[in-house]
């Protein structure tokens, strides 16, 4: 497989300050220890433009080497948001049906994060609902399961590590036909697998805490409590970022040129 092929990346915010800063972080991240980074190709869900890659990925994934989809502060799966939102979310939703579906028929590499996680959740079946018991917002423990330790995306993450988690909405379970391969403190579905290559994760492996602090000031109608409380509350989360690395590996052992194209 050409490893020169980029990363798709798929954002699902509707505020340009917050998609500016998903980038930021998520090319930061992927950096490796020798300063190369991959290159990465962003694409936005609620841009009609981009209409027909989604509708036909068959013609473009020769293109990419894996796939994340991002998170989203603005819609959700639990109804909570406004009606003009919902409504563009119900969209959105059928726009990347032909592609999500695609990802799944073909195993393609994708890292679903946070909304990503949900929607790759929701299109396997399961819902995803505004859940006060498992939201969280800040630095919180993950807990492995044993498949999840034995897990690549896993490779070299410690027993005892910690993540961000910023999210309202929640998996009610994890997937039919997929594994459990971590959960939150709260979050009863951390992580996940479908198949061999697709992985969802609720918390955010791109964010360091300095990143979480632009978020939080960004959308405050996520923190808990006093903002000066929850900022001084944060910890650093040296291991997350290894999740991203994890991932790069795990779309350098899948060749796209081996799909057989359907046309």
């Amino acid at each position: 497989m050409d490893t020169t092929k980029p990363l798709l990346m798929v954002q699902f915010r509707a505020d340009e300050r917050g998609k500016e800063l998903e980038r930021t972080a998520i090319r930061e991240k992927f950096a490796q220890s020798d300063g190369s980074t991959p290159d990465i190709v962003f694409r936005d869900a609620f841009d009609a433009r981009n209409d027909f890659f989604f509708a036909r990925p068959e013609g473009v994934f020769s293109d990419f080497r894996g796939v994340i989809l991002g998170g989203s502060a603005e819609f959700y799966f639990g109804g909570n948001s406004s009606s003009e939102n919902e409504e563009r979310h119900r969209t959105m939703l059928e726009r990347v049906r032909p592609f999500i579906l695609y990802l799944f028929e073909h195993d393609v590499p994708t890292l679903g994060i946070c909304f990503g996680h949900q929607l790759l959740a929701t299109f396997l079946g399961e819902r995803v609902v505004a859940d006060p018991e498992q939201s969280e917002s800040g630095s919180f423990p993950v807990y492995m399961t044993s498949e999840g330790q034995q897990d690549p995306l896993f490779a070299g993450v410690p027993d005892d590590w910690k993540a961000f988690f910023m999210h309202r909405d929640s998996a009610l379970q994890v997937p039919k036909e997929a594994v459990l391969l971590a959960s939150g403190e709260r979050s009863r579905v951390g992580a996940f697998r479908y198949k061999t290559r697709i992985y969802g994760v609720q918390f955010h492996p791109e964010l360091d805490r300095l990143d979480h602090e632009e978020r939080a000031r960004l959308h405050p109608e996520y923190v808990p409590g006093s903002a000066e409380e929850f900022l001084s509350s944060l910890e650093w989360v040296p291991h997350a970022r290894k999740i991203l690395w994890n991932f790069l590996s795990i779309t350098e052992e899948f060749a796209f040129e081996e799909i057989r194209i359907i046309r």
